[in-house]
């Protein structure tokens, strides 16, 4: 067909000979495409592939006459690092088809990460072409075992559709699947088993389009006045029948035992029919098919509209339709350029390449089990550089929680104050964050290298500020002002010359005179004096007039171009200077040769927006404005920039240019930035994350440190509790100074004074504790307040609980110094306690010493704010803390209500039983509201819950001792407690 050697044909006298084969459209495989191309090339034949992708074939060496309306790989790879980038992700894993595709599509992405950085490959594995089940297994267990959460496919479904029944199998999820276009858009990917690991997928899918007339030609179409083939017409008469469930008669047809099966008519109609024929919504490689067919088309039409005379061939000759050439036809390709019904453009690079669009797909999986593809972006590339991402991250289905992208990166940043070291044998992202060492800093984030501080200055502790570099740049700008001060005083003429010497100038505004020594008066009365208060803000002076700086702000860029070739001076490290044994220039003996190379580097952007750098001749990059003079019609004269005109103006900072869509780049809308995001340029094209630990300002164009949240000392909630805490010290004090008053009365020495001072003694520790909840959390605060907390907790019920056991054992014995009362002696109580207070601080001790509690920032519960919270460590250790106090208030509250109606005057048990009740109900109540209070009110109510504990047995247990003791001391008798006398009401 190529070479010409077909069977000889005829249509009239004017068209006949061999087949005019002049183009190809096809084919839809990389590697077939490669091999037919080899052929059509050696006829300079052309072929306009669309769906051919493999980069290799845009070597025009190997295939000069290959054409095609599908973006190269080249393109895509470019596209899914524009991904990646936005999302920043640094650490991906790769799999590739073994065929021409996945080979070329690896060395291209390879190359790419290579030439923009910004990222490292965790593994690289290429998919079997068969369902070869051990190679499978082996490439999931890799993907299992690396810490990536990305993984890039460039294959072919069949390839995925073997891997994700591996991966099902495995239940390997938590994945963000990165689609190249082969497989973006399969729908047999797109089933309920595989959602759950599929699901929130970002791909890169050809350009869908629309075709006009496409619907109206499809509906014409009828068995009966097809006209085409016989073999034609029988698909078409097939798939009339499987549309419409209906048999067309043909010859020697038998219809014995067929007439419940409907004869088609050809009548029916498909204008209401739904079927995947007639869904025009989702056209992508026919998009392509339609492009390449129409290129052909603009090829010949323009061959046609030449002209004798001015064509481009030899002697300005043009190219004959009966005797075409196919190297004259890929001539005219080559310059095709036209823009579809659609508004895509269509043209052809020196490569033969289309101008890429790509759409970016996401697969969406709703509540219902339903499956969506739907697009949330575009990517345009032009002259094969990347022009603009556009992506609507809120419309992005992520099946991660929360909803939000994923982290994948190798190594978290390295913060100011370390340098990077990376990890030997492993990639470049890939690194341990070292601490600068004593004398060194580093102020920016993921640094190389520490700087040493110079001679007479030395590192603070974050090792991130050195004070010495802002000193000497405030001190540069300080020289260079009053050195510009001298030469601009003697070369300044009249008043400017008066203006420099500020008394001068203020007499000549003001017309006042200052007083000066050996001034005469007589005769000046009338002149008035200067007092120097007067206000130059509403004075109309030249002086003031900053709207036209011009050699004033060439000035202001030369110092600043002097001071920044110092400042890069000073930051020199020694052994990597640029001077003889790479040495660096020192301050103390800086020559003037080393100042000027330093001068020749200098590239800055001041805050006008201007960009100050000298070229080899040591001019600046040149920048003017364009004045025009004009003439009023009052006779006064004004200097006016020229017009404006734009399509769309500059956006300004906070948000980022989104380009509208089918018209020129230069017409675009200003997009505010996401909360989170800023743009600090004009035109942005995109907006930036920023860092973890800040946010955005309302006006989106500069990152604010987060609002650090903790319970303050500070804050109304942080000071009542502390009012409290020590208001409930202090009542304890109040209580320990009445009972040390009257200890020898028997309200107080009644059931062992001593573990009565105990439990004052703890309960006022455990008001005290309370303190340490409140506060920037720190690591000792955070390892000392639980165990603080549980001691002094245990210290108070344990004495309770040997309290109550003796009022039990006292009225319970047969008779005084019985065997109850031999095991409840002052030394047995007071070693009970202590046992029972030493397993508590075992506990905290483990716990402490395993998996101690340490301060966290939690950045992830407000997106505007740090969360400083102490992290408990082990949630087992807590809760057996907890525990081990609810056991003991349990065993106190059953023994005190099983003595709550002994005889006598004054039952120490009722009140024990009273207290434990009140501290159970705290306590049982504390959990739920833990558990559900967010951040700082989670200490909060721990510390209420403290407090409240705490005064409920303080005023249980010591509210009516000191009530008798102040208040009734006729009833402090021993009498009246052993029931002898009148009965206490």
């Amino acid at each position: 067909m190529t070479s010409g050697r077909g069977e000889p044909f005829q249509l009239n006298e004017s068209c006949n000979g061999k087949p005019p084969v002049l183009g190809i459209v096809g084919d839809t495989s990389s590697t077939r495409t490669i091999a037919i191309s080899s052929i059509a090339s050696l006829y300079r034949l052309p072929l306009v592939s669309y769906f051919a992708t493999c980069s290799c074939l845009s070597n025009r060496r190997l295939f000069p006459s290959f054409f095609r309306t599908i973006p190269s790989d080249a393109f895509q790879v470019r596209a899914i690092l524009q991904i990646l980038r936005r999302f920043n992700w640094t650490w991906f894993g790769l799999l590739i088809s073994d065929d021409d595709y996945g080979l070329h599509a690896a060395r291209s992405f390879q190359s790419g990460l290579a030439q923009y950085g910004g990222g490292c490959l965790a593994y690289l594995e290429v998919l079997p072409s068969g369902k070869d089940e051990e190679v499978l297994k082996r490439i999931v267990g890799i993907m299992e075992k690396s810490t990536s959460r990305v993984v890039i496919a460039f294959a072919h479904q069949s390839n995925m559709l073997n891997l994700m029944e591996e991966v099902v199998r495995q239940k390997m999820t938590g994945l963000q699947w990165i689609a190249s276009e082969a497989w973006t858009t399969a729908i047999v990917l797109q089933t309920p088993s595989y959602m759950p690991f599929l699901a929130g997928t970002l791909g890169i899918a050809i350009r869908r389009g629309q075709i006009p007339g496409l619907r109206d030609f499809l509906l014409r179409i009828r068995p009966d006045n097809d006209r085409r083939s016989s073999q034609d017409n029988n698909l078409v008469k097939q798939f009339w029948e499987q549309v419409f469930q209906c048999k067309f008669i043909t010859p020697g047809m038998e219809f014995e035992g067929q007439t419940k099966e409907r004869l088609c008519t050809g009548n029916e109609s498909l204008r209401n029919v739904e079927t995947e024929f007639l869904d025009l919504s989702n056209l992508r490689s026919e998009y392509n098919v339609y492009k390449a067919v129409y290129a052909l088309a603009h090829a010949l039409h323009d061959i046609l509209q030449c002209v004798p005379g001015s064509g481009p061939f030899q002697g300005q000759s043009c190219a004959s339709l009966q005797g075409l050439e196919p190297w004259q036809l890929v001539y005219q390709l080559q310059r095709v350029n036209f823009t579809t019904y659609f508004g895509d453009q269509v043209s052809f690079d020196e490569s033969g390449d289309a101008l890429p669009i790509y759409d970016v797909i996401n697969w969406m999986w709703h509540s219902d089990g339903r499956t969506e593809v739907k697009n949330v972006g575009e990517v345009n590339e032009l002259a094969s550089k990347i022009d603009n991402l556009n992506l609507d991250e809120d419309k992005i289905f992520w099946n991660f929680e929360p909803k939000k992208p994923p982290k994948s990166v190798c190594s978290e940043s390295c913060p100011p104050g370390t340098r990077m070291a990376r990890k030997k044998g492993e990639p470049v992202c890939c690194f341990d964050c070292i601490r600068c060492s004593e004398g060194e800093v580093s102020n920016k984030k993921d640094s190389t290298k520490c700087t040493s501080c110079p001679e007479e200055f030395w590192s603070n502790r974050q090792h991130n500020f050195n004070e010495a570099k802002f000193i000497t740049f405030s001190m540069l700008v300080f020289c260079a002002v009053w050195i510009a001060f001298i030469p601009a005083y003697m070369n300044s003429p009249g008043k400017y010359a008066d203006a420099v010497e500020v008394k001068q100038f203020w007499e000549h505004i003001f017309q006042c005179k200052f007083v000066s020594p050996g001034m005469e008066f007589k005769g000046q009365t009338q002149e008035r004096l200067c007092t120097g208060n007067e206000i130059l803000r509403n004075v109309d002076t030249e002086f003031l007039d900053l709207s036209n700086l011009r050699p004033e702000y060439n000035v202001y860029k030369a110092v600043y171009a002097l001071a920044h070739a110092l400042h890069d001076l000073l930051q020199c490290v020694p052994g990597s200077g640029p001077f003889k044994g790479q040495s660096c220039a020192r301050l103390h003996g800086l020559e003037p040769w080393q100042l000027l190379y330093y001068m020749q580097k200098v590239n800055f952007t001041t805050d006008f927006g201007d960009h100050v750098s000298f070229d080899e001749s040591g001019d600046v990059l040149p920048i003017y404005d364009v004045m025009n003079w004009m003439w009023l019609s009052d006779g006064s004269t004004e200097v006016k920039n020229p017009p404006k005109s734009v399509c769309s103006e500059s956006c300004p900072p906070g948000t980022r240019m989104a380009i509208k869509k089918g018209e020129p780049v230069c017409c675009f809308d200003c997009i505010p930035c996401s909360e989170g995001k800023i743009s600090n340029e004009t035109d942005s094209t995109q907006c930036t994350s920023c860092p973890e630990e800040f946010w955005s300002n309302p006006q989106r164009d500069h990152c604010e440190p987060k609002i650090i949240e903790f319970l303050s000392y500070m804050e109304p909630l942080g000071i009542s509790l502390t009012t409290a805490s020590l208001c409930g010290a202090l009542l304890c004090l109040i209580v320990l100074g009445i009972f040390t008053n009257h200890r020898t009365t028997p309200v107080v020495r009644a059931n062992n004074s001593e573990l009565s001072f105990l439990i004052l003694l703890s309960l006022k520790l455990c008001f005290m504790c309370s303190l340490l909840f409140i506060g920037h959390p720190r690591l000792s605060t955070c390892q000392l307040r639980q165990a603080a907390f549980g001691i002094s907790f245990v210290l108070c019920i344990s004495c309770i609980l040997v309290k109550t056991m003796v009022v039990l054992a006292v009225f319970k014995a047969s008779k005084p110094g019985g065997c109850s009362l031999k095991w409840f002696g002052v030394m047995q109580q007071r070693g009970t306690v202590v046992f029972l207070t030493l397993i508590q601080a075992a506990i905290c001790t483990t716990w402490i010493m395993s998996s101690s509690p340490t301060p966290h920032k939690n950045t992830q519960y407000y997106k505007d704010k740090i969360i400083v919270e102490c992290l408990v460590g082990s949630t087992v250790g807590f809760g057996v803390l907890l525990g081990y106090i609810g056991l003991l208030a349990i065993l106190s509250f059953l023994i005190a209500f099983l003595a709550r109606n002994l005889p006598d005057n004054f039952n120490e048990a009722k009140f024990i039983t009273f207290s434990m009740l009140v501290f159970c109900a705290v306590w049982v109540a504390f959990i739920p509201a833990y558990i559900n209070s967010p951040a700082k009110y989670a200490d909060a109510v721990e510390v209420f819950a403290i407090l409240a504990s705490s005064f409920g047995l303080l005023l249980a247990l010591f509210g009516p001792k000191c009530y008798i003791i102040i208040l009734k001391p006729e009833k402090n008798t021993r009498k009246a407690l052993m029931g002898r006398g009148k009965p206490i009401s």
